[in-house]
């Protein structure tokens, strides 16, 4: 039985390699992650929020990244697919983003990327950074924060029982777990820093001037904040249907280059730079289904 784990082990492997060597050089990955805890299997924690992937995982996902793709800046990627250039990395091109803003970021991630001097990409919410429009997913995020300390095994039976939720339980989750202005502007110095719109709502249901604002208002308040020009949008949720009020030129009137979507698969040179397919990563991925992933067998997913 052992023996057969290992064969079986070891021609999954291989097949895995073979997929991965077999991408076309105009292919593009984009990887999308949000928040990297420390080794949780081995601290004995939990991951703490299903969307986040431990520090060992996304190292090792960089190591098979690196080892087939050449990883470059999201305005590498653009080039490539907008201008159709000829790849001459020997490599498939790469780029990892991260959504959201969580702090977290800067105990793993960041410095494991910036000593390897790999490039990245954070899309903020400026909504959670000035404290104005508090996405409800961060609501969500606080409730369960507060049910997890008031019931040691809370699950979801408990949800009938909400506790109140105070502006400041907000805004000192907030301050725990989201990067705060000065944060950004150190991070902006080695990393590239992007849009994740104001308020991270749903893009379905907002007129055309309402879109804009939500384009124009964070891009400017980046902008303030780092002192460099916002140019990539990664649009909340991001699926096909969240684009369905969406037109190119709302994009080019708000200065972007491009915008992210969480449609999965990879991207080819001709296409739409405005939605831009996008693959997400947490931490129920193995080395495996990650790289099945990223082989680009599995974009059939796309949706």
């Amino acid at each position: 039985v052992i023996g057969s784990k290992i064969l079986k082990g070891k021609l999954q492997n291989k097949f895995l390699d073979y997929l991965l060597k077999k991408i076309d050089l105009s292919s593009c990955l984009i990887l999308s992650y949000h928040g990297i805890e420390d080794n949780c299997l081995e601290s004995g924690k939990r991951i703490s929020l299903t969307t986040n992937c431990s520090f060992i995982n996304f190292k090792s996902q960089v190591e098979s990244l690196s080892k087939y793709f050449h990883i470059v800046s999201l305005n590498e990627i653009i080039n490539q697919i907008t201008e159709e250039k000829k790849n001459l990395y020997g490599k498939p091109l790469a780029a990892i983003t991260f959504d959201d803003g969580y702090k977290i970021l800067k105990k793993f991630a960041l410095p494991y990327l910036k000593e390897k001097n790999i490039p990245a990409t954070i899309f903020i919410i400026t909504g959670i950074i000035e404290k104005s429009v508090i996405p409800d997913f961060v609501k969500s995020e606080v409730f369960r924060k507060k049910m997890a300390s008031r019931y040691k095994n809370y699950n979801y039976r408990y949800e009938s029982l909400k506790p109140s939720i105070s502006d400041n339980d907000l805004f000192e989750y907030i301050d725990e777990n989201f990067f705060s202005p000065n944060e950004l502007k150190d991070l902006a110095q080695f990393f590239e820093i992007g849009s994740h719109s104001h308020s991270h709502c749903n893009f379905t249901n907002l007129t055309e001037d309402e879109i804009i604002y939500e384009l124009k208002t964070s891009k400017s308040i980046l902008e303030r904040l780092v002192g460099k020009e916002i140019t990539s949008f990664a649009l909340p949720y991001g699926g096909s249907r969240f684009f369905k009020n969406i037109k190119n030129e709302y994009f080019e009137t708000c200065g972007y280059r491009l915008c992210c979507s969480t449609i999965f698969g990879l991207n080819k040179n001709g296409d739409n730079p405005y939605k831009l397919k996008r693959i997400t990563v947490n931490n129920f991925d193995t080395d495996e289904t990650f790289k099945l992933k990223i082989s680009g067998k599995l974009d059939f997913l796309s949706s």
